[in-house]
Order: structure tokens, then sequence, then C-alpha cells
């Protein structure tokens, strides 16, 4: 049994002033322990497929032409968030490390989705 905290990031590419500027809007991390909510923990198996909805929570931006957003998802987001020991050990009290190995399942059977509604 093992456990991973997978951290999700919106960060918008913008072009100011004719310079790139990366600008992190929203980030927070979510252990897979907890994906069926909060006080439910449930460790995962290895080699096994789970599924995740990873809540973005709202907010509001204005993207400009030229201006582009991009959803990063990662195992870490260290020193922001305290660090997984991915061993399913109590948080904060593990005594042993392991190393997270994540696979995303990318095809018809296991298809990904991000929905970003738009208010013209």
């Amino acid at each position: 049994m093992s456990d991973r905290t997978f951290c999700r990031r919106i960060p918008a590419a913008l072009l100011i002033s004719g310079l790139p500027l990366l600008l992190v809007f929203t980030a927070r991390p979510h252990p897979a322990r907890y994906r069926g909510g909060p006080g439910k923990a449930e460790m995962l198996k290895p080699g096994e497929p789970y599924e995740f909805t990873i809540e973005m929570y709202p907010t509001s931006l204005v993207f400009k032409r030229g201006h582009r957003i991009r959803v990063d998802i990662s195992s870490s987001n260290f020193p922001r968030f305290d660090v997984n020991p991915n061993t399913g050990e109590p948080l904060n009290a593990n005594r042993s490390w392991r190393m997270a190995e994540n696979t995303v399942l990318h095809d018809r059977r296991h298809a990904s989705h991000i929905i970003l509604p738009v208010i013209p």
C-alpha cells in the first residue's frame, strides 16, 4: 500500500511590455489517500489505475490575445507544501520515505479532461 500527493497549479503565461511572465494563480495539494473525501483514508495498491477528480476552486481571470493557460499536475510542491513520504504512514509522523512513481493513463479507456468554463 502507498500514498501520493498530487499538486495542481494553474499558471498563466502572459506577455507584459514584451517580456514573458509566468504567474501562478492557484495551487493546492491533493493527497491520494483522501480521494474519497476528508476522513476516508484509503491507500493505493501499486499497479492499479485510479480515477482522481482534482477540484479547481473558482477563480476569475481575463486572458487577452496571446496569453496562454496551463495546468500543472505534479507529485510535489515542496517547500510550499509538506512532503508526502509516499509510504502510507501518518503524514508528518513517518519513519521512512519512498520515491513516487506516477503514470498518467491517456488512452480510450482512461481519458482525461479539464472543464474550463468560458464567459464571453
